[in-house]
């Protein structure tokens, strides 16, 4: 296999991947996707939220998802561990690096929770300045998706650490040969 033949689309058995990263999403209580190194999914879904799969019907909301997706795998690269920021809609997302040596071949996303609000100790930093503000056509459109927002998954700092560590080690494992 050649240098270019060298990515997720061939190295990946997106079906069994797809088990696995339902699996994962059930047990632990976040949406799962598997993005390549510019940020497009190579997966479906795994659980995503219903605020969530709202935001991405909206062309520039989705935009800015796949932007925040592909930024937050770099800088996973970059810090050389799994990556946990704020998306451009103000919910946590986390970013696990998915290698091979060393080249970058896309991360596995998860996250679509909120913060619980006991956890002030929590350093979770944006990663992008374009903030979405929800302002839609309708206040019947906005109030539903501020509704939404609110019933978003509440979690720990401490746990989606400890989802983060997991993710990596079954994407090592995953990808081991």
């Amino acid at each position: 296999m050649g240098k270019r033949d060298f990515d997720l689309n061939t190295l990946l058995d997106v079906p069994l991947w797809e088990t696995v990263q339902d699996q994962i999403a059930q047990l632990t209580g976040t949406a799962i996707i598997t993005i390549d190194f510019k940020g497009n999914p190579i997966t479906k879904h795994s659980c995503r939220t219903e605020f969530c799969s709202v935001i991405r019907e909206n062309p520039v909301f989705r935009k800015r998802c796949y932007r925040c997706d592909a930024l937050a795998g770099l800088e996973a690269v970059r810090l050389e561990r799994p990556y946990i920021y704020l998306c451009h809609c103000g919910i946590v997302d986390v970013a696990v690096p998915v290698m091979v040596g060393d080249r970058y071949l896309g991360a596995v996303m998860f996250g679509q929770v909120r913060l619980a609000n006991s956890d002030t100790d929590a350093k979770v930093e944006r990663l992008v300045n374009e903030i979405s503000s929800f302002q839609c056509e309708g206040d019947s459109t906005r109030h539903d998706l501020l509704d939404m927002y609110e019933k978003l998954p509440e979690m720990e700092y401490s746990r989606i650490v400890q989802i983060a560590d997991l993710a990596l080690h079954v994407v090592i494992s995953f990808l081991d040969f």
